[in-house]
């Protein structure tokens, strides 16, 4: 994304608008142990309001892939889910809210891919910390 091109069509609708509705300029930040001097530059040198940190990829392997899952248990591919975003956290903390801590749910392959709290509960009870 061109944040330079971005920001000031973003500021002339927020101009535009500032009587009907407040626009805050946010970003999604897909956090990747290798990229984050990247991240650190762009949240720095950009007038964000708002910053969502999430995990994606694990391993350099995106969570939607079936590769991901391959060889891994329910239980073993959640725990290194949530242990990534513990990771994330200890390493990255400019962030206002950490986003959609079920995505690893959305792509399971077992028969049953909510993520129950009980079953989680000590690493869950961690990244809520």
């Amino acid at each position: 994304m061109n944040y330079n091109d971005y920001v000031p069509v973003f500021n002339k609708f927020k101009e535009k608008y500032k009587k009907d509705i407040e626009l805050l300029l946010g970003v999604e930040v897909g956090y990747r142990k290798h990229l984050k001097n990247e991240i650190e530059e762009i949240i720095n040198s950009n007038p964000f309001d708002f910053i969502l940190c999430s995990t994606h990829t694990i391993d350099n392997i995106p969570v939607p892939s079936k590769v991901y899952f391959k060889g891994l248990s329910k239980e073993d591919a959640y725990y290194k889910y949530f242990n990534s975003i513990l990771e994330t956290n200890r390493e990255f903390g400019d962030y206002n809210i950490y986003g959609h801590l079920d995505y690893i749910s959305r792509y399971g392959i077992y028969s049953d891919n909510r993520v129950i709290y009980n079953d989680f509960k000590d690493v869950i009870d961690e990244v809520l910390k």
